[in-house]
């Protein structure tokens, strides 16, 4: 990998506009985090005075405590999502009005229903099988993965005829579909992403995208994308959330046995703290597993187009276009990031064209 100057290849006003843009985001979404864990701790130490003031059995009493906590969350999230829209405004990225956005943030009831329906499930596999209903509940979560990545893409916004060709070409050669999500009212960012499985397998392409990046850039991008399913990486992603689900179904049931087991209301708080906690800790690691597989698409890309300009312009074109840091700190890229810095792709792009004699 070469070592490249970032102010040469993204422009000092480009580095410098794009760092602060999104150290601010950084800052807003782990001081959320913090209050998020803080919240939670709060209502763990307050749940058994809580509860004997509740009504009805066990079971409804552990889902009103969970419905409490799903409320104060969105309460809290609410002005560190409002901070980083007025953030995106300003910066000119979002191009949704306030009203437009609250109306997308109110609180949606199927994701209460799904908490709702997990912790019931919960607690009644506790009071069935025992303090051992971990065992039993890793392969259901693990299920639950796969059918929430093979529906996905069923649930999605309706998606617009592709019909650029240069993108045509490369989706077809792979048998996937492909479609256009129309974004623009919303935001200027431009993405694109694979999505679902089997016979759900997909490719959505940004109209920004579309709009932002001339016909080599989308050859390479629809390539990449391309990868993700031949290459299987969704496919794998299932995989790893199954192999993480009995750890984190373990860390959760010795967890609420401090407070009688999961069939207790009062754990109920216990296991949405441990749960939280883990989701942030899979973001460090789901983050290395997604860099990995985010190079591998670039490369495989690389090879399919043999175009590293087009590689080269596209990356470029996110730190210009969505204003993500080219060079973001390394406590970032840690912890934080699924894909590898855009210095580090257009690095990538510049050692295949050196590979092919420049061209």
């Amino acid at each position: 990998m070469p070592h490249l100057d970032a102010r040469a290849v993204f422009g000092a006003a480009t580095l410098r506009r794009a760092g602060r843009y999104d150290a601010f985001l950084r800052v807003d979404w782990l001081v959320e985090q913090a209050c998020e864990i803080a919240l939670l701790a709060v209502l763990v130490v307050a749940a058994p005075r809580l509860v004997p003031r509740l009504r009805g059995g066990p079971l409804f009493r552990g889902a009103q405590l969970a419905a409490l906590a799903w409320a104060l969350v969105w309460i809290v999230r609410f002005p560190f999502g409002l901070t980083a829209h007025w953030w995106s405004k300003r910066y000119g990225v979002s191009r949704q009005g306030y009203g437009a956005w609250l109306v997308q943030r109110l609180p949606s009831p199927v994701e209460l229903a799904v908490l709702l329906a997990v912790v019931a499930g919960g607690m009644l596999l506790a009071r069935s099988v025992g303090p051992r209903w971990w065992i039993a509940a890793a392969p259901a979560l693990a299920v639950g993965g796969l059918v929430l990545a093979l529906v996905q893409p069923l649930f999605g916004p309706a998606l617009h005829p592709l019909r650029y060709p240069a993108l045509r070409a490369e989706v077809r050669a792979a048998g996937v579909e492909a479609g256009v999500a129309e974004v623009a009212k919303r935001t200027r960012a431009a993405n694109a992403e694979a999505i679902g499985l089997g016979p759900t397998a997909r490719i959505v392409f940004d109209d920004t995208l579309l709009r932002s990046f001339g016909p080599r850039a989308l050859r390479f991008v629809g390539a990449h994308e391309v990868a993700h399913h031949t290459r299987r990486h969704l496919w794998k992603g299932v995989a790893w959330f199954a192999l993480f689900s009995l750890p984190c179904a373990f860390a959760i049931a010795w967890a609420t046995e401090r407070r009688g087991g999961l069939a207790r209301p009062e754990a109920v708080p216990v296991a949405l703290l441990v749960a939280f906690c883990l989701q942030l800790l899979a973001v460090p690691i789901g983050g290395a597993i997604a860099r990995r597989y985010e190079a591998e698409a670039d490369w495989t890309a690389l090879r399919a187009t043999h175009d590293p300009v087009g590689a080269r312009r596209l990356f470029t074109g996110f730190a210009r276009v969505n204003l993500e840091d080219p060079t973001p700190p390394w406590w970032s890229r840690v912890l934080l990031d699924d894909h590898p810095s855009l210095l580090e792709r257009v690095a990538l792009a510049t050692a295949e064209a050196g590979s092919r004699g420049g061209s």
